[in-house]
């Protein structure tokens, strides 16, 4: 079992070497995981093929981890050496099974404030594979173009939209409800305006032209 530790002479720099050695394993099998989810999937072949085989590989991928606590090199290259043979096991046999392979899907993902993910796609279509071939993404959050569009048809989006005319470079943000550091409670109640026939009265359009800036000569 290896424990040791590499002392730089001339140094106080202490070098872990099971920890070195560990973290190129783990990259190792990261890079092959990797591989093969951009080919099927994330989980989605081990979920495909019977309860047997995905026991086995749910054990193997124990024995890399009990390796590890138990700062054991040998046992840890053993057992990623046996996960990388797993993933080439459900290769072989998507490849026997005819299985499709991922398509290539045009999305933009987001990590939103709670550190769930947003994704944008472009077609219904194109959300129905993500989420097949992502299903560790909520559904909720897979938003495709034609969505989108339907979202900006409301009112307030309408508004918004007029906003971002008049002004570039501007973008929406949140204000904390009730007011307070990010609300209104430190704006003078000369500068607003609920006035007006707008869908959304918040928006003070004329005095948004007013503060543009002037045409250069």
């Amino acid at each position: 079992m290896a424990k040791a530790q590499l002392v730089d002479e001339g140094s106080s720099f202490q070098l872990d070497e099971f920890k070195v050695k560990a973290e190129s394993l783990v990259a190792r099998l990261d890079r092959v995981k990797q591989e093969h989810d951009a080919r099927w999937g994330i989980k989605r072949i081990e979920m495909l093929v019977d309860a047997h085989l995905r026991l086995k590989l749910t054990q193997q991928l124990e024995r890399v981890f009990n390796a590890q606590r138990d700062r054991d090199i040998e046992k840890m290259e053993k057992a990623v050496q046996g996960m990388i043979k797993g993933y080439a096991v459900l290769d072989a046999w998507a490849e026997d099974n005819n299985i499709e392979e991922k398509p290539e899907i045009n999305a933009v993902e987001w990590v939103m404030q709670d550190k769930s993910i947003m994704v944008v796609v472009q077609t219904h279509n194109d959300a129905v594979y993500y989420q097949q071939f992502r299903p560790e993404l909520s559904n909720r959050h897979i938003w495709s173009m034609e969505e989108l569009e339907l979202l900006l048809e409301s009112e307030v989006i309408k508004d918004i939209m007029k906003a971002k005319a008049l002004l570039p470079g501007t973008r929406m943000t949140r204000i904390a409800a009730g007011g307070g550091a990010t609300g209104f409670d430190d704006l003078p109640d000369s500068d607003i305006n609920l006035s007006g026939g707008l869908a959304n009265p918040l928006f003070n359009f004329d005095h948004a032209k007013a503060m543009k800036a002037p045409t250069s000569r």
